[in-house]
């Protein structure tokens, strides 16, 4: 994943690799490698890396460390804005896929890192981003009450 953060797909080649590696690993049988283990597997993930039903997820992976991570030591209200504006975009993968593991792990990874990027520095309008982290990610949601500007 973290090519994708580098450079619009930027880990393409590493997912495809990823992909060989999971059909290879499928004859093991040993569990989390296969379509029918389940939710959360090796297989589900490495497949919804490649799945164009969730573009949006690593579109967003690019635009909130290359757009916003990136400007925050140059301009945090610029950063901030960027990063607010690069979540948003996961609302139209919620709207396809609620709940989604791709959406799970962005959260679970990146709840503590928002928390603290909108708690502080200088203030920009967070009400739609609050509203849609509580829909997108209710499981964060004492963090993103605790968000203040």
């Amino acid at each position: 994943m973290m090519g994708d953060t580098f450079a619009l797909n930027g880990g393409q080649q590493y997912h495809i690799e990823a992909q060989r590696i999971v059909s290879l690993a499928q004859q093991s049988n040993s569990v989390g490698w296969k379509a029918t283990d389940g939710q959360g597997t090796r297989f589900q993930l490495n497949d919804d890396m490649l799945s164009q039903t969730f573009k949006e997820y690593r579109e967003v992976l690019y635009g909130y460390h290359s757009k916003g991570m990136d400007t925050f030591a140059e301009d945090q209200k610029k950063a901030k804005l960027l990063i607010s504006a690069e979540i948003l975009k996961l609302k139209a993968l919620n709207s396809r896929r609620p709940n989604s593991l791709m959406q799970r792990l962005f959260f679970d990874a990146k709840a503590d890192e928002i928390l603290s990027i909108f708690s502080g520095g200088p203030a920009v309008d967070i009400r739609e981003l609050k509203t849609t982290l509580q829909q997108l990610a209710p499981n964060q949601s004492s963090k993103w009450r605790n968000i203040k500007v």
